[in-house]
């Protein structure tokens, strides 16, 4: 019995049969926040990746000098978007919202991520998102 013809096939047909929803996908976004809204129809009040389609985490790092409230958003449907609750890289309490620098990550299947600027009195918030 030759085995070669064998393995050859059984590796064609799992290089075949992999599902596609196995596959890494990573999207990345540096945005600068200046000024803050009730929504994202305000210029500048938001940081966010659309469409993170096909991710399960992500994380959020938030830089600059600021004075003001970044709330952290995800959907799932495009249209409404909810607080997200985020775990600061180093450990500790989940939150949705902060008023200094850090970073954090999520655990969550949406469609968009955003960070978006509540109140915002003086300064500007780079937001850093990774979705993978």
């Amino acid at each position: 019995m030759r085995l070669a013809p064998i393995l050859a096939l059984a590796a064609l047909l799992l290089a075949v049969a992999s599902p596609a929803a196995a596959q890494l996908i990573a999207q990345r976004s540096t945005q600068t926040i200046t000024t803050s809204g009730s929504d994202c129809t305000t210029a500048a009040a938001c940081a966010a990746i659309a469409d993170v389609f096909r991710t399960l985490n992500g994380t959020v790092d938030l830089s600059g000098t600021f004075t003001g409230t970044a709330q952290f958003e995800g959907t799932i449907d495009g249209t409404n978007w909810r607080a997200l609750s985020v775990t600061p890289l180093a450990g500790g309490t989940a939150v949705t919202s902060a008023t200094a620098v850090g970073a954090w990550t999520y655990v969550a299947a949406l469609v968009g991520v955003r960070v978006r600027a509540s109140a915002l009195a003086s300064g500007s918030i780079v937001v850093s998102l990774a979705a993978r």
